[in-house]
């Protein structure tokens, strides 16, 4: 995708509170889902492995998906009302990695 639409845009958002717009193109999109990837397999993440992916629908998240794709991993998507924070901990491994 990222070598036959390269500069065209995939994601447009506007950012909460602002009326500016996120625009990311494809190669921006590929960039980011590959330092996500890298990232997580640096923190640890092996082939297979589950990772749950917390938090609101946006760029961000869906970088954070296809990084934990790219990295050989299973996405698991929680949305942030699924779970109290204090909850989330026990079923998962909580690790922050920035994507």
């Amino acid at each position: 995708m990222v070598q036959t639409h390269g500069s065209n845009i995939v994601f447009r958002h506007i950012i909460h509170g602002t009326s500016d717009v996120l625009e990311m193109s494809f190669e921006m999109l590929g960039e980011k889902v590959r330092r996500c990837a890298q990232a997580l397999i640096k923190a640890g993440v092996r082939q297979f492995d589950k990772v749950c992916i917390a938090g609101a629908g946006s760029p961000t998240r869906a970088v954070a998906y296809l990084g934990v794709m790219s990295a050989g991993a299973i996405p698991c998507a929680l949305y942030a009302t699924t779970l109290p924070p204090r909850i989330l901990p026990r079923w998962c491994a909580v690790v922050h990695v920035p994507c």
